[in-house]
């Protein structure tokens, strides 16, 4: 793989990871109590984030 090509594959997978950490981030700041934040944060866990 080129230079080029690999720089530009690394911004996609840079920007999908980041916009993963901020859909998550969003999701467990909704919660509205502690235990919704423990359920979200292992639903979260096991789906690998």
């Amino acid at each position: 793989m080129t230079k080029l090509k690999q720089t530009i594959v690394d911004m996609f997978k840079k920007s999908f990871i980041d916009s993963r950490k901020a859909a998550a981030e969003r999701y467990l700041a909704e919660s509205g109590n502690l235990v919704e934040l423990e359920r979200r944060q292992r639903e979260l866990t096991s789906k690998g984030f």
